[in-house]
C-alpha cells in the first residue's frame, strides 16, 4: 500500500537552533523524513514524504503558531493531489494550530477520496522521550485502514487516540494526549474492544447527514474573537467594536450561553447585525454545546441576532467564519451558511 506524507514543520520537524539560544525550531525535515520512510518500511508500506507545497514549489517548515489561511488552501491542494496515487495521506502539522488546520481541511473538502490523518508530537522527532514515532505509527495505520475505513475523513491521530478533525482541540501542552475530542466519539486504538466499528459508523453516518452541503473554498476576512470574563469593562469593548465593525464576531460564552450585562451585549450584537457583522456565541466549555434555553440570564442573547454556535470547537467556529465572509453573502444568506453543517461541525443541527 503506497501512503503519502506531507511535512508542514512544527515541534515534530525541529531540532534545537544554535543561533537562537538552543531554542527549538522547525529545521530537521531530513531527518523526520527519513524516520517516517523506516517506520513505514517496517509496518509494509510503501511512503512517499514530501515538504509541503505550494503551486508546485516546497514552502518553508513552520512553527504553526505562522500557519494561515492560505497555507490551509495550498495544503488542501496537495493532500489531493498525493491522493491520486495514494491510498491515504498523513499530514505532520505543529500542534498549537493543528485544530485550526484539521478544521479548515475537513471544511474544504469533507469527502475526500481516501483517508486524511494529521499529527504531531509534543517532543521533537530528534529529541529523548519523543512521541514522533508513537504518533507516525498510529497515523500511517489508520490511514492505511488498519483501525477500520477512514475514507473520506479527516482525522486527528495523536496520543493513542484518533478523532474526527472537525471536532479535536488542543487541550494540553504537556500530556501525549494532548488532544481530545468531547463532542464526538474517539477511537482508542489500545483497545480494539470497546467497539471501533460502531463508532466509526457513526462518523460515516454523520459524514452522509452532510452529503450536499457546499465546501468552503476561501478563508479571509477580520473575524474578532472575545471570550467574555468577570468583569469585561463593556464600554470600550462597544466603541471599539462600533467605531470599527468587524466582519464578523465570535462570542465565547459561560457554560450554556451566558455573559454578564447581557441584555447590552444583545443590544451591541443587534447594532452590529445592523451593519451586516455576523456574530456567533458558543460555550468556553470544551464539553457541552449552548443551549439559551435554560437559564432566564441568557434570554436576552437568545432573543438577538446573535447565532447559536451549538456544540462547535472554538478552532472551527473561528475558521467556518472565515470561510463564510469570504463568500460576499447578504446577512441572511451568511447566518443560514454559517448554521448549515458542512463536515459534521453541529451535531445538534
Amino acid at each position: 500500500m503506497k501512503l503519502g506524507v506531507i511535512v508542514t514543520g512544527g515541534t515534530i520537524a525541529a531540532t534545537a537552533d544554535q543561533h537562537s539560544e538552543g531554542l527549538y525550531a522547525p529545521q530537521c525535515g531530513s531527518e523526520l523524513m527519513a524516520l517516517t520512510e523506516n517506520i513505514g518500511r517496517e509496518r509494509g508500506f510503501e511512503v512517499v514524504v514530501e515538504h509541503w507545497q505550494a503551486a508546485g514549489e516546497c514552502m518553508p517548515l513552520l512553527d504553526s503558531c505562522d500557519v494561515s489561511p492560505k497555507h490551509w488552501l495550498a495544503l488542501s491542494e496537495h493532500i489531493d493531489r498525493l491522493l491520486e496515487c495514494c491510498a491515504g495521506v498523513v499530514v505532520l502539522h505543529g500542534t498549537d494550530t493543528l485544530a485550526y488546520t484539521a478544521s479548515a481541511l475537513a471544511l474544504q473538502a469533507p469527502r475526500r477520496k481516501g483517508p486524511v490523518l494529521i499529527t504531531g508530537a509534543q517532543i521533537p522527532a530528534v529529541a529523548v522521550g519523543s512521541d514522533a514515532a508513537a504518533n507516525l505509527k498510529v497515523a500511517l495505520d489508520a490511514a492505511a485502514g488498519r483501525y477500520g475505513d477512514l475514507s473520506g475523513d479527516t482525522v486527528v491521530g495523536f496520543g493513542d487516540l484518533l478523532m474526527r478533525g472537525i471536532r479535536a482541540t488542543k487541550h494540553s501542552t504537556v500530556s501525549m494526549r494532548g488532544f481530545r475530542s468531547w463532542a464526538s466519539p474517539e477511537i482508542d486504538v489500545r483497545a480494539p474492544h470497546m467497539g471501533h466499528e460502531a463508532l466509526l459508523a457513526s462518523w460515516q453516518a454523520s459524514r452522509q447527514d452532510n452529503r450536499e452541503a457546499k465546501p468552503f473554498k476561501n478563508f479571509e476576512g477580520n473575524v474578532v474573537n472575545l471570550r467574555v470574563t468577570p468583569g469585561t469593562q463593556f464600554d470600550p469593548l462597544q466603541r471599539m467594536l462600533l467605531a470599527s465593525p468587524p466582519e464578523a464576531l465570535l462570542l465565547e460564552l459561560f457554560g450554556v450561553g451566558t455573559a454578564p450585562e447581557a441584555q447590552r451585549w444583545a443590544g451591541l450584537i443587534n447594532d452590529l447585525a445592523a451593519q451586516g457583522v455576523l456574530s456567533v456565541g458558543i460555550t468556553a466549555c470544551p464539553e457541552g454545546a449552548v443551549d439559551w434555553a435554560r437559564y432566564e440570564a441568557a434570554k436576552p442573547l437568545a432573543d438577538s441576532a446573535l447565532l447559536d454556535g451549538a456544540d462547535m470547537t472554538f478552532e472551527c467556529a473561528s475558521v467556518k467564519l472565515l470561510g463564510v465572509i469570504s463568500e460576499d453573502l447578504s446577512y441572511t444568506s451568511a447566518a443560514e451558511r454559517f448554521l448549515s453543517p458542512v463536515a459534521s461541525e453541529l451535531h445538534n443541527r
